[in-house]
């Protein structure tokens, strides 16, 4: 087994609490909001302080991701030089001891020990387990993509079209977090029962307002920009064909080699939605079934376990 492979992540029991938290928003354009600090009687809401521990753990889930998967572009870009000596191998496994991953990784452990001493009735775990799972995400996306023999995918004569892609498809992730976010924030503030939240935040935040849009409509146009389109550009511009198994497979020997039913393109999305399920399902401790949300199959297929 690949060292890079993601390692385990020692997930909490998931509360009924959680469910009533992050869909309401997203989804109810309807739902009463109360005033600021004020709880409609009878209701529970979250308090402001528990509603800023959530937000910076997600902020700070987000900061980690993109630093380390920053962090693997440049290994990627590394070994392209000639004058390096350093094998990818290498070199991802100095990932974790880089300035801004250990600056991103102590900024989230210190949002959880200085605003999360209570810890939050719903759509939370800790720093540590938020920290573990962003990693996990970056890890598995880069063997989603090219396979679990790093050194044998990489590099190679399109070693341009490999770095540019996969550089894409981080974007994307990036991309698809934000909105994630921005739809939880407004959502914990409007939360007034607990018994459903967490899995309407899955299905209303994470499900419909983020993996859906990614994969259907690519809107709002960021998502569209950053997604679909930017991957088919880089497709387009920097490899030797832009939806070819044939050619594309030998580049990109992970589980989207090979013919796909809807294309490469898609395919990959498809695999990106995976990881970012897993990532933020384990951070949020939120009851999703990513393997029915990474392609819409109404039946469990095995596509993201």
């Amino acid at each position: 087994m690949s060292p890079f492979l993601p390692q385990p992540v020692r997930k909490l029991t998931p509360s009924l609490a959680l469910i009533a938290l992050l869909g309401f928003a997203c989804s109810l354009a309807s739902q009463v909001q109360a005033s600021p600090g004020q709880c409609p009687s009878g209701h529970d809401c979250l308090s402001s302080g528990q509603q800023r521990c959530m937000n910076a753990i997600s902020k700070g889930y987000r900061k980690l991701s993109s630093a380390y998967g920053r962090e693997i572009s440049k290994c990627i870009k590394k070994i392209s030089s000639p004058l390096s000596s350093v094998s990818l191998e290498e070199c991802l496994s100095n990932v974790d001891t880089r300035p801004k991953v250990i600056s991103a990784q102590a900024r989230l452990l210190d949002a959880d020990s200085q605003l999360c001493a209570v810890p939050p009735p719903l759509g939370f775990t800790s720093g540590a387990v938020a920290s573990q799972a962003a990693i996990n995400q970056e890890l598995g996306l880069l063997v989603s993509v090219f396979g679990p023999d790093l050194g044998a995918a990489i590099p190679s004569a399109q070693l341009e079209c490999q770095r540019k892609v996969f550089r894409q498809i981080q974007r994307c992730r990036d991309t698809g977090l934000k909105f994630f976010n921005r739809c939880k924030k407004k959502a914990l503030a409007r939360v007034f029962n607990f018994d459903d939240a967490a899995e309407n935040l899955g299905r209303g935040c994470l499900h419909r307002n983020v993996l859906t849009e990614i994969r259907l409509t690519g809107k709002p146009k960021a998502l569209k920009r950053h997604c679909r389109g930017g991957i088919f550009r880089q497709l387009l511009n920097e490899c030797p064909s832009f939806d070819d198994p044939e050619v594309l497979s030998p580049l990109f020997p992970g589980e989207c080699s090979g013919p796909t039913d809807r294309g490469f393109t898609f395919c990959i999305l498809e695999r990106m939605r995976c990881q970012m399920c897993l990532g933020l399902t384990t951070a949020n401790d939120l009851p999703n079934d990513c393997d029915l949300f990474d392609d819409f199959n109404p039946e469990a297929d095995g596509s993201c376990p």
